[in-house]
């Protein structure tokens, strides 16, 4: 059956949808999320079937062939899906920090004030929440259960360069096979339904953010007309 990439997308449930009303952060992250999200669908179907392949594919026969085939398989079948997921679990952080960092300058210009983040040692994520509800008067509600599913994320962002399930803190550990559980995987820790879960907490933030900015807007054009 020949492959139909617009079937395929179409089928596919958006992670994120902007509100109707128009604000060109949230759209401009809809687009770039939901992009993401069908990267990660169609790339790890071709790293599927590439494996496919590869595994049956033929050698000339000989014993050094065959070796050299094993090897660069089972290199490939290692580090392809994980270069893939920590590939895309840290471009959704990043398109979640950009948000937050536009929403930021819209809320901070209509206000006319200064964007003074926190100083403290902090993730940037966490920084501009603290902006965005201490100085400008959002009520962005992130849970206990949000914040530590995205330490989590975050954690293992931080340490992509290096194999994403090896020497992780015993507590990020810990909320990663909880993610895992939730997604209901069997697998290691670092699986495609973390990697579906992490996309998840990423437009969730990003849905609640869209709501608290929405609510502040009503309420200072209340106020303006008042």
């Amino acid at each position: 059956m020949a492959n139909d990439p617009f079937n395929d997308a179409l089928k596919l449930h958006p992670l994120y949808q902007p509100s109707e009303r128009f604000l060109q952060a949230f759209y401009d992250f809809a687009y770039r999320l939901n992009s993401l999200q069908r990267h990660w669908e169609s790339t790890r179907r071709f790293i599927a079937g590439y494996l496919t392949d590869f595994r049956t594919a033929r050698t000339d026969g000989s014993g050094e062939m065959e070796l050299i085939k094993d090897e660069l398989f089972l290199s490939d079948e290692e580090y392809f899906p994980e270069f893939l997921r920590g590939a895309v679990i840290s471009h959704s952080l990043a398109l979640l920090e950009n948000l937050l960092s536009d929403v930021v300058d819209e809320v901070a210009s209509d206000l006319g004030t200064q964007i003074e983040l926190d100083e403290r040692q902090l993730p940037y994520v966490n920084r501009y929440v603290l902006f965005l509800t201490r100085t400008c008067g959002l009520e962005l509600e992130i849970g206990k259960d949000l914040w530590t599913k995205l330490d989590a994320i975050r954690e293992l962002r931080n340490r992509y360069i290096h194999k994403l399930d090896r020497d992780l803190p015993s507590q990020i550990k810990a909320t990663l096979a909880r993610m895992a559980d939730e997604a209901q995987s069997d697998e290691k820790l670092v699986d495609d339904a973390f990697v579906d879960s992490g996309l998840k907490v990423v437009a969730q933030l990003a849905g609640r953010l869209d709501s608290a900015y929405w609510r502040w807007f009503e309420k200072r054009e209340g106020r303006r007309h008042s």
